[in-house]
């Protein structure tokens, strides 16, 4: 019940792992709190869905040209 208050929060929900333990932190903790918020954000399908790619796009494999000179 916790994990889903902090992370659907309305106003400044759906931070990131990092955010959301900070902020849950704040307030509680219990054994394990990391990987608990860590597995609920990994989930979480509005996150999913949200991700950007942060790799620039592939493309066309070309050879480079053989060197006339040293």
């Amino acid at each position: 019940m916790i994990l889903k208050e902090f992370h659907n929060f309305l106003v400044g929900g759906h931070v990131g792992i990092k955010r959301n333990l900070a902020h849950i932190a704040t307030q509680y903790f219990w054994k394990g709190m990391a990987q608990d918020v860590q597995q609920y954000v990994k989930k979480c399908i509005i996150c999913q869905q949200a991700k950007y790619n942060t790799h620039p796009p592939v493309g066309m494999m070309q050879s480079l040209s053989i060197p006339q000179h040293i």
